[in-house]
């Protein structure tokens, strides 16, 4: 079952279930932060999210790098240990 919707908090249960599909998750390096709209390569495309906290995803880059997990079907993004929601824009 997949989470799906709005960027919003990471919920204990969304974590729990991401940890979980672990192995689902897809690699990916950050291009773009333009606001709250991310810009992500992954699998040589790029695909488009809407972040709800932006200056923690700057935070995150900063300490962490650009490259990323990226868990769509829980609405996740993992950059280390940290998670952030993000929202697929079609």
């Amino acid at each position: 079952m997949c989470a799906g919707g709005r960027p919003g908090p990471v919920h204990w249960i969304q974590a729990k279930h991401a940890r979980e599909d672990i192995d689902e998750a897809e690699r990916g390096r950050i291009v773009r932060l333009n606001g709250d709209l991310l810009t992500v390569r992954v699998s040589g495309q790029l695909r488009h999210y809407q972040v709800r906290d932006p200056e923690l995803l700057v935070r995150l880059i900063e300490r962490h790098g650009r490259r990323v997990l990226v868990q769509e079907c829980w609405s996740l993004l993992r950059l280390r240990n940290s998670l952030v929601t993000v929202a697929r824009q079609h």
